[in-house]
Formats: structure tokens, C-alpha cells, sequence
């Protein structure tokens, strides 16, 4: 892909608008369990060592979660969600 290109996520005929958020209802509360300067991991767990989810600060909707809190839902654009496979409500 040419650096000119996008990627077809990122165009308006996708079907995602970049600023569309949802709001990912958890179906077990998700451990922020890492913060990076760019993203944060959620895990199922506090105690495992595996992350289930990175999410790129950037595109948190609201407040950021600290580190050690346990979330029961996240704000994130729709075209995320859709990325990475959770589930929303329309």
C-alpha cells in the first residue's frame, strides 16, 4: 500500500465515522492490568500475567481508567470495537 493510501477502515465509505463511539459493556469486569505511554491492557484476572485486550489511550472515550481498577464497560470509537471483535449495543 502506497504511503498516500488509507487503510480502508479509516475511510468514510467504511461505514466508520472515526468520532462514532460505543460503549463496550464488559460481560466479567476486565483488570486494567497495564498502562503504556500509548495504550492500556485489560486481563480477566489480576494475578495471570496475560492481557486479553490493548486499547490505545488515544481512543478512550472519557476518563482513563487507572492502573489496578477493575472496569465493567469501555467508551471506544465503533470502528475499534469492530476491529477488535467486542461487542456493542446499536
Amino acid at each position: 500500500m502506497a504511503l498516500s493510501e488509507w487503510p480502508d477502515k479509516f475511510k468514510r465509505d467504511s461505514g466508520h465515522e472515526p468520532h462514532d463511539f460505543v460503549t463496550i459493556d464488559f460481560e466479567h469486569s476486565m483488570f486494567v492490568k497495564v498502562i503504556t505511554d500509548k495504550s492500556i491492557g485489560l486481563a480477566i484476572d489480576e494475578f495471570g500475567i496475560d492481557v486479553e485486550i490493548w486499547i490505545p489511550k488515544s481512543q478512550v472515550g472519557g476518563i482513563l481508567s487507572k492502573r489496578g481498577e477493575w472496569i465493567d464497560s469501555i467508551e471506544i470509537p465503533r470502528w475499534l470495537a469492530d476491529e477488535k471483535g467486542l461487542e456493542y449495543d446499536e
